[in-house]
């Protein structure tokens, strides 16, 4: 065996003492789920504070500090909050329409909802329920 086989043999087993630790890492996490690779909780609880008719945060009282989590939801499409439609010749504000008819169905309720991916510019897509009712 000359020199240069001994070098890349060390070399070689110093290297897959490195790869083994990092591979196992990323083993661990592919086998966690989408979810949880992705770093989701299954639910976040709160009353809602709304931005538009699809878009709130979740505000979240935890004692000492409370906290808000920035929602959209899942699968669903609306104004957005000063967006006007056309019905006829006459306008009408459909997003204050989408924005307060939400407001009305979560208003001093409880609101569940299930993380289901991370947004890009901050915040989660999520499915949400009132008493049980998506």
């Amino acid at each position: 065996m000359n020199a240069r086989t001994k070098y890349v043999g060390r070399y070689v087993r110093h290297l897959s003492r490195a790869i083994c630790p990092i591979g196992f890492a990323v083993s661990l996490f592919s086998a966690a789920g989408e979810g949880a690779g992705q770093g989701l909780l299954e639910s976040v609880t709160g009353k809602a504070q709304f931005y538009d008719g699809v878009t709130f945060d979740l505000m979240q009282d935890s004692g000492r500090y409370r906290t808000a989590t920035r929602i959209r939801l899942e699968a669903v499409d609306a104004c957005e909050l000063r967006q006007k439609a056309r019905l006829g010749d006459v306008d009408w504000p459909c997003g204050a329409v989408a924005t307060g008819w939400f407001a009305s169905r979560t208003l001093i309720k409880e609101v569940e909802c299930r993380l289901t991916r991370v947004l890009s510019g901050g915040g989660y897509r999520a499915q949400c329920y009132i008493d049980g009712t998506d």
